[in-house]
């Protein structure tokens, strides 16, 4: 199948950010709800970082204090545990690139037993029923190594799937080694989103520059990278540069069906979580 074929049936799905989760019992980025989006035939949308050996792990944050759960005796966090006497109860301190995949599966994520999980459980769990949408978390300018791991994973993958990232690095990276895979430049105006963000929100947040921001709200690098699509964030949809993008959109992250539909009649695929549109592919019932 041909790069534009590949784009073509990809653009066809709704995706579900992070999988199909249901926070905290069915956690994000976990085999639990890649496994429901799956089985109603939702693309997914998910993670990749690369860990202190080398290994892939999918999760959004750097660091694992949002999404995990931790108690001082490392049980799981599940209702028939509850009665076991422990002290408090943290999210894990530490950042995925400065761990061990093995160190970071010790953790129950959210209130459930499902673990961090390694891309190529994904990859299995998947086996080419739904198309996935990949963005690459690079840090201290591990790109290629990172596009590198992901691309070898994904060798005799059956299946339809795209990569993306904030990054600009990360995608002319992919344009470099990978010329052949669609790769999209993901967007939104940094600075307007830390303003919204949530107080204490544990995730990575700091400010951005002036010039990161402007790179990532006005799709600066695009020239160089030519990425396939760009995927935006749908409430700074009326950003000029994006409105003047003449290739393939997508939306990230519709939270409700009017929503849907508004990105939708706007041409672009979507992300979405929060609800569960009737259909798994664009354009049709939401």
């Amino acid at each position: 199948m041909s790069k534009e074929d590949v784009l073509r049936e990809l653009l066809k799905y709704r995706y579900a950010h992070r999988g199909l989760h249901h926070k905290p019992t069915v956690p994000e980025n976990s085999l639990m709800a890649f496994g429901l989006a799956a089985e109603k035939g939702f693309g997914i949308e998910l993670d990749v970082h690369l860990t202190r050996d080398g290994k892939l792990a999918v999760m959004h944050d750097h660091g694992l204090k949002r999404v995990t759960t931790v108690r001082s005796d490392h049980l799981a966090v599940v209702p028939e545990n509850a009665a076991i006497p422990c002290e408090t109860t943290v999210g894990c301190k530490g950042v995925i690139e400065d761990m061990t995949l093995a160190e970071a599966k010790s953790y129950p994520l959210e209130e459930s037993d499902e673990r961090v999980p390694e891309f190529r459980e994904v990859l299995e769990l998947i086996a080419g029923r739904v198309p996935m949408i990949i963005e690459l978390k690079p840090v201290n300018g591990n790109q290629d190594d990172l596009c590198k791991k992901v691309m070898s994973e994904l060798e005799g993958y059956e299946g339809l799937y795209c990569v993306e990232s904030f990054n600009s690095f990360a995608v002319m990276s992919m344009k470099k080694l990978f010329p052949d895979i669609v790769r999209g430049q993901l967007g939104s105006d940094l600075a307007a989103d830390y303003k919204a963000r949530v107080t204490n929100d544990p995730r990575e947040g700091g400010k951005f520059g002036k010039v990161a921001n402007t790179m990532v709200k006005d799709l600066v690098m695009n020239r160089m990278t030519l990425p396939d699509f760009v995927a935006y964030k749908f409430e700074h949809k009326r950003n000029s540069t994006f409105r003047a993008y003449k290739g393939a959109k997508i939306f990230w992250t519709i939270k409700d069906p009017i929503d849907l539909a508004v990105g939708e009649g706007m041409g672009a695929a979507c992300i979405f979580e929060g609800f569960v549109p009737e259909s798994p592919l664009r354009g049709e019932t939401i």
